[in-house]
């Protein structure tokens, strides 16, 4: 069996969606005035120190505590890089414009999206640009001379039926929640009904966009999504098929669960594959950390006790995540976590599983050892991300992939003075090798990790039911503001298209999709 381990970090652009192209030129300002700047950075989330030992001083954060890289089995020994590619991710934030620019020029105005239910081109802009007031003249024109041509004719002809009206994006959305037969009826949805904005994230073979429904298909102003696009190319060629397939079915079963991303919608055309997500407009914990260094007690115990329930939740149903990480974790509105990306999550049921996949620092011995894994991965993974919040760094961490594996099958966890008794013991009972003792692995399951001393104080009936705000709420401008989010170059074309002809065996796992 092929295996990979894969970790998340600047990756290739991958070329746009097709029959659609992006409009973020048109909607998003490069930056803010100096004064707006220096308003928002006075305002945004400070650094905070851990309450138990706030004078005690932390080591400096290794290199390896970086954004991570990708590396393969085929590229084992890949470099770790770009270590300060969250550092200003509030200073000079890109908001979305509710008008355009004045110095629009002339080829953004020959931008069009194709829209399959009219039959002819219409505008890339969205309602409030300055592209509907040439389209009004145009359609009063076109109206004109069908006018003076009906007047003219002498044949009667039978009445034309008139056109459906466009279908609103959200009554599709509500109407997925509901029964099969409710699901059966709804129309489907294809890339011509949404706006692209600007890039939230890229991926080895994905690009993750905000989109907001074409004025036509909204409902209201405030409505925006993630919209996921996995090029059918990358995903046959890098052997992932089965992946994506899982994680659209995993997304699906945890819609329940408040802190997993909502998978809304999904479909295919002839060149990709789409998922409409929730927006998460808080960004990852990850710029978080990078920018406060580390986070205090208070707030690592909120995020960790939000992803316990997590954990909970997707073991209960036999399924194991197994890339828990800082990137993989974004913040809503309110500041609670939603867990995002479930490319490498397995419905394993009581089973072993053999996949060597995840994020170096956070593999635990028994896949590094091929040995055979369970949901135990994920109770390791979560005393790794602790320590990590608390500390600003990885308790295994190396430049070289194999170090940080030898270091991890040695098991040995150096603490830092500042941390306390109870905070050591949770994390060292979690990072446990033998499988017989790891906490969130004995008979009781989570309800061992939610009893431990780490968590006293927390009132997990609360939390499940999200009636507190976080410990660090994004202070934002509008629903679809992204200023927590990093700036992405525009995606290159593509000049080798996916051909389904040549791959008719994966067609048949995309047909349903």
């Amino acid at each position: 069996m092929t295996s990979a381990t894969t970790t998340t970090a600047s990756r290739p652009p991958l070329p746009p969606p097709s029959n659609f192209l992006p409009v973020a030129s048109t909607h998003v300002l490069a930056s803010q005035n100096s004064q707006s700047a220096a308003n928002q950075s006075s305002t945004s989330p400070g650094p905070n120190k851990p309450q138990t030992a706030s004078n005690v001083a932390y080591p400096e954060i290794p290199r390896s505590a970086a954004p991570r890289m990708t590396a393969t089995a085929t590229n084992p020994n890949a470099k770790l890089n770009n270590p300060g590619a969250y550092a200003n991710f509030i200073s000079s934030p890109l908001v979305l414009s509710p008008t355009v620019s004045a110095n629009c020029s002339a080829p953004l105005r020959d931008l069009h999206l194709t829209d399959p239910g009219s039959g002819h081109n219409s505008p890339a802009a969205s309602s409030d640009t300055c592209f509907d007031e040439d389209d009004m003249e145009i359609e009063m024109t076109l109206d004109f001379e069908r006018n003076k041509m009906d007047l003219t004719t002498t044949t009667t002809t039978a009445a034309i039926k008139p056109p459906e009206p466009p279908h609103k994006i959200a009554s599709i959305i509500n109407a997925s929640k509901s029964s099969t037969e409710v699901r059966n009826a709804c129309p489907t949805l294809d890339a011509g009904q949404f706006e692209l904005l600007r890039t939230l994230g890229t991926g080895t073979f994905a690009r993750v966009w905000l989109v907001r429904p074409r004025k036509e298909h909204r409902t209201s102003g405030t409505e925006f999504y993630a919209l996921k696009v996995l090029k059918k190319k990358d995903v046959v060629k890098l052997k992932q098929v089965e992946h994506v397939l899982n994680e659209r079915m995993l997304l699906s079963v945890a819609r329940p669960q408040p802190f997993i991303v909502d998978l809304y919608a999904s479909w295919s055309d002839m060149e990709n594959l789409y998922m409409l997500l929730e927006y998460s407009p808080g960004g990852e914990v990850f710029t978080y950390l990078r920018k406060m260094r580390r986070f205090s007690h208070a707030q690592t115990q909120f995020y960790i006790a939000s992803v316990t329930l997590i954990l909970e939740f997707l073991h209960d149903r036999g399924i194991v995540y197994r890339d828990l990480k800082p990137e993989n974790i974004l913040l809503d509105a309110r500041g609670h976590v939603k867990l995002v990306d479930f490319g490498f999550a397995k419905k394993i049921g009581s089973q072993e599983t053999y996949t060597l996949c995840g994020t170096p620092e956070y593999l635990s011995p028994e896949v590094i050892q091929s040995r055979g894994h369970t949901t135990a991965v994920d109770w390791w993974a979560l005393g790794i991300l602790t320590y990590e919040f608390l500390c600003g760094f990885p308790p295994f961490y190396d430049n070289s992939p194999f170090a940080i594996y030898e270091k991890i099958v040695q098991g040995r966890i150096s603490f830092p003075a500042a941390l306390d008794a109870t905070t050591r013991d949770f994390i060292s009972r979690l990072c446990e090798a033998d499988l017989t003792n790891r906490l969130g692995n004995l008979v009781n399951g989570a309800r061992d990790v939610k009893g431990h001393p780490f968590f006293f104080g927390v009132d997990w009936k609360a939390l499940s039911e999200q009636r507190m705000n976080g410990p660090l709420v994004p202070e934002l401008s509008f629903p679809g503001d992204t200023r927590y989010f990093d700036e992405y170059p525009l995606p290159s074309p593509d000049l080798e298209p996916y051909q389904p002809k040549l791959h008719t065996r994966d067609e048949e796992f995309f047909k349903d999709f």
